[in-house]
């Protein structure tokens, strides 16, 4: 050797997306739990369990899991958004 060293050149790591509080992010997945679902509306687990089975918010069962796919929940805040353009909700 003629002295010199050679680094191997490691790319740096991808850091996750950072929440407000500076912790990191969890990545986004398409089914969710009750409480990622409430989480993610703003109300309770306990409304989110009422809308579950009163039919409102359709759910994957998993053993005795109840999941939550994400695009139910934005089709379900469409279906119930107000105001804006004038227009109400719909049935």
């Amino acid at each position: 050797m003629d002295g010199s060293t050679t680094t191997s050149r490691v790319p740096p790591q991808q850091n996750p997306p950072k929440r407000r509080g500076g912790e990191p992010q969890p990545p986004m997945r398409r089914l969710l739990s009750v409480d990622e679902a409430a989480a993610y509306l703003s109300i309770s687990t306990w409304h989110v369990h009422d809308l579950l089975n009163n039919g409102k918010i359709p759910h994957v069962r998993i053993g005795k899991r109840k999941l939550i796919d994400i695009r139910d929940l934005e089709e379900f805040v469409r279906k119930n958004k107000e105001g804006g353009d004038g227009e109400t909700k719909g049935p």
